[in-house]
């Protein structure tokens, strides 16, 4: 199943300065503290496969899941962008978007939408102290400021997450409830 979200604006804690390659870096002084969000680049690939077995709660190794693997491989190619939280100088989490084919996709929904679908993920340690807020909205910001019109999302019906997401815009998409690969339903 997918929850699905309009693309809504940054929080006013943020503060955005551009690094000397160019790059945004956004460094949060209120909550969160101590965060600092970089680009999710093609150098981070290692981030990537952590974060996207996080984010699919597995216990292992994601990059040969064929179910898992298109939502990774060579992160960094055309209409990729993503997010790295680093907390005191360990990264926190990450969250990134792409678009995806039917054939590679979880998303049981047509994709001539040209919806991106979206990973989030932050670490067991970091959780609860709203880096996962901060890095969502912070993305959803740069999305929308790329020209997308929204982006979506699939998650277990138990995730803690789905607060969040309806919080911050996204809405359930009617008849979307499938059983997920581990067997458990995912909206």
């Amino acid at each position: 199943g997918f929850l699905r979200g309009e693309i809504t604006a940054v929080r006013e804690s943020t503060f955005r300065s551009r690094g000397k390659n160019g790059d945004i870096f956004w460094a949060m002084f209120n909550e969160p503290s101590d965060v600092v969000l970089r680009p999710l680049t093609a150098a981070d690939q290692g981030i990537v496969w952590e974060m996207l077995m996080y984010a699919a709660h597995e216990t292992q190794d994601v990059r040969h899941r064929d179910n898992l693997k298109a939502y990774g491989e060579q992160f960094g190619r055309e209409g990729d962008l993503g997010l790295v939280a680093v907390k005191y100088g360990q990264v926190a989490g990450a969250a990134w978007v792409r678009s995806m084919s039917m054939r590679d996709s979880l998303r049981q929904t047509s994709h001539d939408d040209g919806i991106p679908e979206l990973v989030i993920a932050v670490l067991p340690k970091f959780q609860g102290q709203g880096i996962g807020t901060v890095m969502l909205t912070s993305l959803l910001d740069e999305s929308r400021k790329s020209g997308r019109a929204g982006v979506c999302l699939s998650c277990r019906a138990d995730n803690a997450a789905i607060r969040l997401y309806l919080k911050l815009g996204f809405v359930k998409i009617p008849g979307s409830e499938i059983n997920n690969r581990v067997g458990v339903i995912s909206v």
